[in-house]
């Protein structure tokens, strides 16, 4: 059973256990809430200033027992406030918009909007990012089953990446980011591009963890967040390092999941990604010195071979374009 399932059942049972303490409604009628916010306030009364009673931190999941009518506006942010149990069996209200529902039927759902919808919040300080990342750490040491171990290890880096953007976001100073203590001891999960100025996740280990984890349920999931994971350096749009990009990158999705769930995205980026067509006058193709020609040709081939196991009409596309560059150069 994952982590994530055993803290929903617990809370339910703690639910079930407290329901004698005063009215509320049905436990089964309760839902769930998981806390998006790094430290979220838990109020006696639904507003900014109530007295506070307590804290919950980002992942903790509560049940909800009561919500306001109306919805408010905090800190840009409109929703209702909800009133939660915490697992001391208080009561207190704290603000909706920063939390998620939460369905233990579909813990990874959750999971994975949580995070994202963090990884998405540029504007979040470090002493607020640092508490993701401590909640991420601590769930993939104790990630036990091969799903946990995928789904925790694919975001580890992920996370850890987004805490030394916020890191960086004041002096720029990548040295001081990596060595963080926090970061520090997982820093080989990390690698600097000095184009994007910042430090990415490695995916070199991750598609090695996709391997071991293959048999996971999240597999075919989780291959897709890797390839989308921007890779260190900058092509420049020149075609052999724009399709040795996207070979390392959807590519490798496409090599482990040639009948995926999402073969069909995957070929409509590349299809947009591989189209070496002149624009605006510009013939990128006529970049290529002709010493490089036999690289090309092996890209391109190479890109063939993952192809191959592809069975999608859009394919026929991808390699429509591919063939294009190689006609190109025959002409030259």
């Amino acid at each position: 059973m994952s982590a994530p399932i055993r803290a929903a059942i617990v809370c339910t049972i703690v639910c079930l256990a407290l329901s004698v303490s005063g009215p509320s409604p049905a436990c089964a009628e309760e839902e769930l809430l998981f806390i998006v916010g790094s430290n979220v306030r838990v109020r006696a009364e639904p507003t900014t200033k109530g007295r506070e009673i307590g804290v919950t931190k980002f992942g903790q999941i509560l049940p909800t027992i009561d919500k306001t009518a109306k919805p408010e506006t905090v800190a840009g942010m409109e929703d209702v406030w909800r009133k939660v149990r915490l697992p001391d069996g208080k009561t207190g209200w704290l603000f909706g918009g920063l939390t998620m529902s939460y369905d233990p039927a579909r813990p990874v759902d959750c999971l994975a909007a949580a995070c994202d919808r963090r990884l998405a919040m540029t504007d979040t300080v470090p002493a607020d990012a640092v508490v993701v990342l401590d909640w991420v750490l601590d769930q993939a040491k104790k990630a036990v089953s091969e799903d946990d171990r995928l789904f925790f290890g694919v975001y580890k880096p992920l996370i850890l990446s987004w805490y030394t953007s916020r890191l960086m976001d004041k002096d720029h100073n990548q040295d001081k980011a990596i060595k963080d203590p926090t970061v520090k001891p997982h820093a080989d999960l990390l690698i600097y591009s000095e184009p994007a100025g910042q430090w990415l996740p490695r995916t070199e280990p991750l598609w090695e963890l996709h391997d071991r984890c293959a048999a996971s349920v999240l597999s075919d999931r989780l291959a897709r967040k890797i390839a989308d994971i921007p890779l260190p350096g900058e092509s420049e749009g020149y075609p052999p390092a724009v399709i040795a990009r996207a070979r390392l990158s959807l590519g490798e999705y496409l090599k482990r999941h040639p009948d995926g769930l999402f073969v069909e995205e995957v070929l409509t980026v590349l299809e947009d990604w591989l189209n070496f067509e002149p624009q605006g006058g510009y013939d990128t193709m006529a970049e290529i010195p002709k010493e490089d020609f036999p690289a090309f040709r092996q890209e391109v081939a190479d890109f063939k071979a993952i192809l191959q196991k592809v069975d999608h009409p859009k394919k026929a596309a991808v390699l429509g374009r591919l063939d294009a560059a190689l006609q190109c150069l025959d002409r030259r």
